[in-house]
This record gives C-alpha cells, structure tokens and sequence, in this order.
C-alpha cells in the first residue's frame, strides 16, 4: 500500500520529534563532539527520507535507527582520524606572510589579482563560504545555520577553496 506524500511527510517528522533526543545523545557518545553528531543524526534522517521505500525495518524504528547512527558515526570518526593521520604526515611548509616580507607594490597588485582571480574561479558555494568565513568572521556553525548545509560541508568546502587558492598561488 502507497501512502500519500503528506501522510508519509506527517510520519517522518513524528520520527524525527520522538528519535532526535536519543539519536543525538548516541552519536555523541562515538564522536565527542555534539555539532557533529547533530550532523550524524541529520544525514541518518536524510538518508532513510530518500530511501524510505526501499528500507525495510524488521524491529523498531529505534533500534534501527540507534544501529545505522551509530554505524555512521563510528565511520566519521575512523575517517576523521585517517585525514588527521595524513595531515600530520605532511610536510611542514615555511609560509611566508604576505604582511612582513618586504615586496614591491607591483608584486603586491599581481599577488592581489591573482588571489581575486583565484576566489571568483572557485564554485559560487565554496565562495560564499570562504568569504563568510574570512572576511564576514563568522564561524563554521554559523556559516551552516546561515546557508543551511551542515557543518561537515562548510570544512570541507572551506578545505577545497584554500587548497585551490594555494594550487593558483604565485611563486
């Protein structure tokens, strides 16, 4: 039998009301970190919406649920700590800061250019995230709250645009 649209909207959200709290309170006992498990929480309920006719729930809904959050959540933290693991193995470059080393203002017009050049290369996404970020001041939970995208996507975003503006980056 298909349920209507809005009856199976209607029962999603009762899901989301009863589970949250305890779904939530699951997720940060694997990652620490509440914002991160509220991320969890929010893509396990993505997740089951788009998939929702192909699931199959043979016990509860809580217990299904407690077992994929806490599947998701432990494979944040294992990918978490694999990205933490390459990043320490990575080399550590000397920066130079564009404020103290002594350049020319040619320099500095062609290193301006290029870095503008570079931000408004990047996808209109990541802009805004990396320009509410750098210039706005705002935090990466604030950026998420004010695009609507989870906190997880402005990192990661915010990883691709300085990794592009260091690929474009003058020598």
């Amino acid at each position: 039998m298909v349920m209507p649209q809005a009856l199976q909207a209607l029962l999603y959200a009762q899901l989301f009301t009863e589970h949250n709290d305890w779904l939530c309170y699951c997720a940060t006992k694997i990652t620490k970190d509440r914002e991160i498990a509220r991320d969890v929480v929010q893509d396990f309920f993505a997740y089951y919406w788009s998939n929702r006719e192909s699931i199959t729930i043979t016990a509860s809904f809580k217990s299904y649920a407690t077992r994929a959050v806490q599947n998701i959540a432990v494979s944040y933290v294992k990918k978490d700590r694999i990205r933490e693991l390459h990043y320490a193995r990575l080399p550590v470059e000397e920066t130079e800061d564009i404020f103290t080393t002594e350049i020319s203002e040619r320099e500095y017009d062609t290193l301006s250019s290029n870095l503008f050049a570079a931000i408004e290369g990047l996808p209109e996404q990541r802009r805004k995230i990396l320009l509410m970020h750098q210039f706005g001041k705002l935090k990466y939970a604030e950026i998420a709250d004010t695009l609507g995208v989870s906190k997880n996507t402005v990192k990661t975003h915010l990883k691709l645009a300085y990794r592009t503006l260091k690929e474009n980056r003058v020598r």
